[in-house]
């Protein structure tokens, strides 16, 4: 084992030229043996042998031309090792020095052979500063617990070196083979280190889990912690943990952490099991992810555990699904697996006499949410969130989807999201949102998603069933994924705002219904508003051919959103729906929030958004600072400066067009055909039958 001076002053610049050597051997290897199978060997196979050696000499050389692709494997299997050991290296290093560093900040010095001592302690004795040996002695017994600690980190972290260095060797060693021996096909690949490490960590996490909750210590519970968050995505950890605590030891395991109580308000504890659940989840997501035949049995168990409760001697213990769905609030699972588990707890919630009640009879109820969620639905739609192929299938079926966006809350556990309102219904809007996009929440849309036909029928059902919720029973934590959905796929909402009436991917009606629910918070109204100026730039350049055509779409679907802002306030006015549930200071608001959203932000499309979106923001803050009844207005006169720089825009891209056609003459005339458009949106957002 390296002492702590070796590690925390290991220089990696040998290591590091080898590395660089063998990734230009690696790149020679394969050179050669793509000639060599090209030339030598197809020639020597191609070739009509005759004679006495015709037989040997032939084997001969297409035996010469394997090994160079033999000796091109070996130097690439080489050089992952050389790299894996550098990278591994470099992090425990780090982790060393953070270690000292801390120390160091509660007072305390490490010698150089890892010894945790007070300021002016002598590592042989006495004193090294005139300080009081009383004062010392009192001071190292105020810090003894920080000292241990420290020592404890620093011991696991020089041992954790020393096996990252042994299982190195032990590869280099196979991959070497015997002295003088060819160059032979290896069975090493990239996973060799990680397989031999994820193993070995599963099989210390299974002896740490096998202990009693209350003997863990603080150490045990942080390695645990560290070990679970390091291997989360080692796919052979993952299952070699899943398979040998097999489902019933998994959710035991959490259940006794998680019950075994502990001082309210100690929030490093609340933080530790937060952080520990989050890595256990992840690690279990990882091995339903393996194609492992041993997961699929024990995927099967851990649903059929779902109505059981897990008995370790309380009055009321949890149900299998209550344990199972707070761990996959962490990780990302298989798609079979969270459709089979999905369609299982939905089937056993709605069959209760009273749907949730079940999860209400809970002895575990001491705990904060973030650490244990008694309603299970919010674990398990957190993690259909983060798989969006799954999120889709769920979705799919309206029966389903039905009962999730209209799920009974009267025997539920009260347990509130960020932001108030429940925490299950965030998560089922963030479900909601990955099966209409296909894209996980809270990331940023980097490129446009393959928008399959099903995530269109999930979001016109989705759109259908909503818009049949009346009034202020209309789920307000709805109103801000929503909001994001209709962003990102802002082409539907133009088509079927604009759109002839067979072409119309969501009803109208129902649509206009939606968006007046979404108008009536603020941060909701800002997102949609802010974003659907992408679609609306976007979209005014769609036709070359028939401009005139995209002008007046965007112009009414101006118009419908105008239309839906007003019908919002009319309604929160004569009490028919929910007021906000949110603010939003206009003064200070900044463009840029909805871009998240927009696979295509971007480039010059994005500079040209940037104008359009800045001007609907003036139009807006003007409007709310001089507290004008924007429904006395035309809808242009509300949006004269949006409307008047989506014609300056369209004017620019189209202009040869324009100037030869009658009325579109300049970017005035535009934004007068834009204007029409846009006063007419309001009758047909209403569902006007002579506007249909």
């Amino acid at each position: 084992m390296p002492t702590f001076e070796e590690l925390a002053e290991l220089s990696l610049e040998t290591l590091d030229r080898a590395v660089e050597d063998w990734r230009q051997a690696k790149t020679d290897f394969d050179t050669m043996a793509d000639e060599a199978r090209t030339a030598l060997r197809g020639k020597a196979e191609s070739a009509d042998w005759r004679g006495v050696n015709a037989g040997v000499t032939k084997r001969f050389i297409t035996t010469v031309a394997d090994r160079f692709g033999f000796a091109h494997e070996q130097a690439a299997g080489i050089h992952r090792v050389l790299e894996d050991l550098g990278n591994d290296l470099r992090a425990h290093r780090t982790r060393l020095l953070e270690v000292r560093r801390e120390a160091e900040s509660q007072g305390l010095f490490v010698t150089r052979n890892g010894r945790v001592l007070v300021n002016g302690e002598s590592p042989v004795g006495g004193t090294v500063e005139p300080l009081a040996q009383q004062e010392l002695n009192e001071t190292r017994e105020e810090l003894q617990p920080f000292i241990d600690e420290y020592a404890a980190r620093i011991e696991r972290i020089l041992a954790e070196a020393a096996e990252t260095d042994a299982l190195a060797d032990r590869a280099l060693r196979e991959l070497a083979g015997a002295e003088d021996s060819a160059f032979r096909a290896t069975d090493y690949d990239t996973q060799t280190i990680e397989e031999v490490q994820g193993r070995a960590d599963a099989e210390r996490v299974q002896e740490l889990m096998a202990m009693e909750p209350a003997v863990l210590s603080d150490d045990e519970l942080a390695e645990l912690d560290r070990t679970l968050r390091d291997q989360a995505e080692n796919e052979h950890f993952g299952v070699a943990l899943a398979t040998g605590l097999g489902p019933e030891g998994a959710l035991r395991f959490w259940t006794g952490l998680t019950a075994h109580p502990y001082p309210p308000g100690d929030q490093e504890r609340t933080d530790l099991l937060t952080s520990l659940g989050n890595g256990f989840g992840a690690a279990l997501g990882t091995a339903t992810r393996s194609d492992d035949p041993a997961m699929r049995a024990w995927e099967a168990d851990m649903i059929a555990l779902g109505p059981q409760r897990i008995d370790l001697g309380m009055s009321n213990g949890p149900l299998g699904f209550q344990v199972m769905s707070d761990l996959m609030a962490g990780g990302t699972y298989g798609e079979e697996f969270l459709t089979d588990y999905g369609g299982a707890l939905i089937s056993y919630e709605r069959a209760m006499d009273a749907p949730g009640l079940a999860w209400n009879n809970s002895s575990i109820n001491h705990l904060p949410p973030e650490i244990f969620a008694r309603d299970p639905m919010i674990g398990y739609m957190d993690a259909l969130s983060r798989t969006p192929a799954a999120a889709t299938d769920v979705f799919l079926r309206r029966e389903t989807m039905e009962y999730l966006l209209d799920r009974p809350v009267d025997h539920l556990p009260v347990e509130h999201g960020d932001g108030g309102g429940y925490a299950f219904r965030h998560a089922i809007g963030d479900a909601l949102f990955a099966a209409t996009t296909g894209t996980e929440p809270g990331t940023t849309a980097t490129s446009a998603p393959e928008h399959s036909r099903e995530s269109r029928i999930v979001l016109s059902n989705a759109v259908s069933i909503l818009a049949a919720v009346d009034g202020d029973g209309f789920p307000v934590e709805y109103r801000e994924p929503l909001a994001g959905i209709l962003v990102n796929r802002g082409d539907l909402v133009i088509d079927s705002v604009a759109g002839l009436h067979s072409e119309r991917p969501i009803d109208k009606n129902e649509l206009f219904d939606v968006v007046t629910q979404i108008s009536a918070d603020p941060a909701s109204y800002a997102l949609l508003n802010e974003g659907m100026n992408y679609a609306l730039v976007q979209e005014l350049g769609s036709m070359p051919d028939n401009p005139d055509l995209p002008l007046l779409r965007a112009g009414e679907t101006v118009g419908f959103l105008e239309g839906a802002y007003r019908e919002a306030v009319e309604a929160q006015t004569a009490g028919e729906i929910a007021g906000a549930s949110s603010r939003v200071d206009w003064a200070t608001y900044t463009i840029g929030t909805a871009a998240d959203f927009v696979p295509f932000a971007g480039g010059a499309l994005g500079g040209a958004v940037d104008i359009v979106a800045q001007s609907w923001l003036e139009s807006e803050t003007n409007a709310r600072e001089a507290d004008l009844a924007r429904d006395r207005q035309e809808i242009s006169a509300s949006r004269e400066k949006q409307l008047g720089t989506l014609a300056e825009h369209w004017f620019t891209i189209n202009e040869a067009w324009a100037i030869q056609s009658e009325g579109y003459n300049s970017s005035d005339e535009a934004q007068l055909k834009l204007s029409d458009a846009a006063n007419s949106g309001r009758s047909t957002a209403e569902g006007d039958p002579n506007n249909e």
